[in-house]
């Protein structure tokens, strides 16, 4: 029995299959809508459209198990459906490595495949852009693990029906208790939602797995079966999912977001990824203007030792703001996925910085969003600390014995490392890099600086030579000008 997945089937070992979905296929066959540049407009044949399905249900597979599983060996016509693929802008390739070491030739759906197999695939998820670096190794285990599971299930005489990631579990999880109000409710809906699962709780935690394959029986009867795949790197047991229940505190609406362990997380490690943030921006932002959930979160991690709150006074505007202790940065730490590799800073910074560095939080909140809305997916945050490490310390221990010209050439060569430029003899650095992935999965950056009122026309004509995107403390970007006067600064400024 084929093993079957949305509109496709699986069969690694049907070669005379392959043969018939490789060959020629008539004008009629061929996958063909209306006309133009869109998804839509592509003409695909059955075996390629199904391998964008079997690529877009694993997220990330390794080449080298699909040639052995999707193509039974046959590197050549694996070559020649993916560069098919590729030449249309379906699927991306790259090299990863992952967290154990070992480089890894994978593949993925883009964007434009995604939106391709959702307008004309079998409306099952599929999904786009590579996995994380820290997941990156159980996805690849993930689709070989699969195939052994399934060989299982189709000796049995059973039929598989789809297969769910540990992304869209967690999303199904999520919406059965969004609106659970009282501990009782909550504890309720976890278990009511791990049964229907046929999932383990442990700790109050239910045990997601990284794959579920949902199949009928021999008798017809639905079924589903587990795979969890351990990191060879993780010297850790994971964690099963949770999501804890707010408090019923009176006053408070009931059906308000349910607050989790989870965003008290992601909260710490904003925190330490800027090392001091506006508490208004992050009110506005994490918590969308929600200051008693963000007044009960602080709360508690300051009971806890996480955070340091502190209020500047600026003039007659006072900032509150926020930082990390060391046990606050160690927990952002050891919270964050393994193998990544952003950097978290805990304690205040020089009083008289803290009024630019809090404003770092909220420019990236535009850049963000612009990123987001072209179909990329943010990677990692690099503040200037980071980035002054890795530049000037090899410079400052190579400067004493090198002659101004070899200097001069060591630092083009420091600057193209680190993705930056010399301008006027120096290495201009931007307050923050964001590290993100487009649509079509390459890895790029952008290099952002904050301006404010202190800063001369000629600096700024520095920053924007270096290719920086240079915004308003207000937000507002001003990119790639060469501004000359103080007329220009005053209309990018918007303290």
């Amino acid at each position: 029995m084929s093993r079957e997945l949305s509109s496709h089937s699986y069969e690694p070992d049907a070669d005379s299959r392959r043969s018939q979905e490789r060959g020629a296929t008539p004008a009629g066959d061929a996958l063909s809508q209306g006309g133009g540049d869109g998804p839509e407009s592509l003409r695909l044949t059955g075996g390629e459209r199904n391998v964008m399905q079997e690529i877009g249900t694993f997220r990330t597979v390794a080449i080298e198990d699909l040639a052995r599983y999707r193509y039974g060996g046959n590197a050549a016509a694996m070559r020649h459906e993916l560069g098919e693929l590729r030449g249309q802008k379906l699927i991306a390739e790259r090299t990863v490595t992952t967290p154990d070491g070992a480089e890894r030739n994978v593949v993925s759906l883009t964007a434009r495949g995604k939106e391709y197999l959702e307008t004309n695939g079998s409306g099952r998820a599929v999904h786009a852009g590579y996995s994380l670096p820290s997941t990156v190794q159980k996805d690849i285990a993930g689709y070989a693990r699969y195939q052994s599971a399934a060989r299982s299930i189709e000796a049995a005489g059973g039929r598989i029906e789809r297969v769910v990631l540990k992304t869209e579990l967690r999303k199904e999880l999520s919406a059965a208790l969004i609106n659970s109000v009282t501990a009782g409710d909550h504890t309720g809906r976890t278990e009511a939602f791990a049964a229907a699962k046929g999932l383990p709780i442990r700790e109050g935690f239910v045990d997601l797995p990284e794959l579920r394959i949902e199949y009928r029986n021999a008798a017809g009867k639905l079924e589903a079966q587990h795979i969890r795949v351990q990191s060879k790197s993780s010297a850790r047991q994971e964690t099963p999912e949770r999501h804890e229940p707010r408090d019923d505190d009176r006053g408070r609406e009931r059906h308000e977001p349910t607050r989790s362990r989870t965003t008290r997380l992601e909260v710490l490690q904003d925190i330490g990824k800027f090392r001091v943030v506006h508490l208004d921006d992050l009110k506005e932002f994490r918590y969308k203007g929600n200051a008693r959930a963000m007044n009960e979160d602080l709360r508690r991690m300051r009971s806890e030792g996480l955070i340091r709150t502190n209020v500047i006074e600026k003039g007659n505007r006072p900032m509150r703001v926020v930082v990390l202790t060391k046990q606050g940065r160690e927990a952002a730490s050891r919270s964050a996925a393994s193998g990544d590799r952003q950097a978290f800073y805990a304690g205040f910074v020089k009083p008289r910085e803290v009024e630019h560095d809090a404003s770092i939080y909220r420019m990236y909140q535009d850049a963000r969003n612009e990123i987001r809305a072209q179909g990329g997916a943010i990677r990692r945050v690099v503040l200037d600390y980071e980035l002054k490490q890795k530049v000037f310390s090899p410079l400052a221990k190579d400067r004493p014995r090198l002659s101004p010209e070899d200097y001069a050439k060591r630092q083009a060569e420091v600057a193209a490392q680190n993705g930056l430029k010399v301008v006027n003899g120096k290495i201009p650095l931007p307050d923050l890099r964001i590290e993100y992935e487009t649509q079509e999965g390459d890895l790029t950056k952008v290099d952002l600086e904050l301006a404010t009122g202190h800063y001369k026309g000629s600096q700024l004509a520095e920053k924007g030579a270096a290719g920086f995107s240079i915004h308003g403390a207000g937000g507002g970007q001003q990119g790639g000008g060469t501004p000359q006067d103080h007329d220009f600064i005053s209309e990018i400024v918007s303290l």
